[in-house]
């Protein structure tokens, strides 16, 4: 739920918070990856980085994890669902050994069953636009009632421009 615009940021409402971003212009859901909607980028160095990743997001705590739209070559959108409620941190990295971190997204509150969208402008933390490259949205959750934690990783490409 959009609550308003101030300053070039957009406010956005749930879960008893407020999530300031940067301006973003949100994206209608419309395919995941692998939807036929662009490139599925190879595999990499997330497995070993992210050992207890959920793939597209299908573990008991997170499900329906995406980025869209894919390719990303500018605004996009990055979107889940929690089983319970919990804690979710969203972060972009980029693909490699180190899977260096390029911007940290938000770290909010999440319903059980509310579809969550988490607005990006494309921008690393410097404001700069992305390299081409294979990145990924990491999306690490923790259920409030304590125990399950979850790790959703959603790869992307950025194509040259």
């Amino acid at each position: 739920m959009t609550l308003g615009r101030r300053r070039g940021l957009l406010l956005l409402g749930g879960v008893g918070a407020l999530l300031l971003l940067p301006v973003v212009l949100l994206a209608t859901l419309g395919g995941s990856e692998g939807s036929g909607t662009g490139p599925t980028p190879s595999p990499g160095g997330f497995e070993r980085l992210f050992p207890d990743l959920v793939g597209g997001g299908g573990s008991g705590l997170l499900s329906e994890a995406a980025v869209v739209p894919q390719p990303v070559v500018g605004p996009a959108t990055v979107s889940f669902t929690v089983s319970e409620n919990a804690g979710v941190l969203v972060e972009i990295r980029a693909e490699g050994e180190s899977g260096r971190l390029v911007r940290r997204l938000a770290s909010i509150g999440a319903r059980a069953g509310t579809p969550v969208r988490v607005g990006w402008d494309g921008r690393d933390d410097r404001g700069r636009r992305l390299p081409e490259g294979t990145y990924a949205a990491v999306l690490r959750a923790r259920a409030d009632a304590g125990g399950e934690v979850a790790t959703a990783v959603v790869r992307f490409l950025v194509p040259q421009l």
